[in-house]
């Protein structure tokens, strides 16, 4: 992967339009190399069974309630992650060049950055090695 940035870096340097479009090309495969990897290894949402059965078997305490956001917290992210690497997928198989928000997750996967909208719904970590 490191050597794919640095080609690309590269030819983003050459100031040519043949040569941003080749970037172009070998980044949207970079990214589809590492999000189809991670898609592979993501768990499954679940519907909230965990939840249910925590609330069934423990009477409100603190500990308890925290569990709970926790769980929140962790189903809201793996729906957020499976939705966006389903989206950027589409896009970047069908041959459009990603907009807006899928923009940014494609550039944020390629430089190894969490995208802000994961960010936004779990921890504020801003290296995606770390986040993971």
């Amino acid at each position: 992967v490191e050597r794919s940035r640095e080609a690309v870096k590269l030819l983003v340097s050459q100031e040519s339009p043949q040569h941003a479009l080749l970037a172009e090309g070998w980044k949207a495969q970079v990214v589809i190399e590492i999000a189809s990897n991670m898609q592979s290894k993501l768990p499954a949402a679940w519907q909230g069974e965990a939840k249910g059965q925590l609330g069934k078997a423990t009477k409100k305490t603190p500990l308890s309630e925290v569990l709970l956001k926790e769980i929140d917290c962790m189903h809201a992210t793996l729906t957020n992650v499976h939705q966006d690497l389903i989206t950027l997928l589409q896009a970047t198989q069908d041959g459009r060049t990603p907009d807006g928000a899928c923009k940014e997750l494609l550039d944020g996967l390629f430089d190894a950055r969490t995208p802000a909208a994961w960010k936004a719904v779990s921890w504020d970590i801003p290296m995606l090695g770390e986040w993971l």
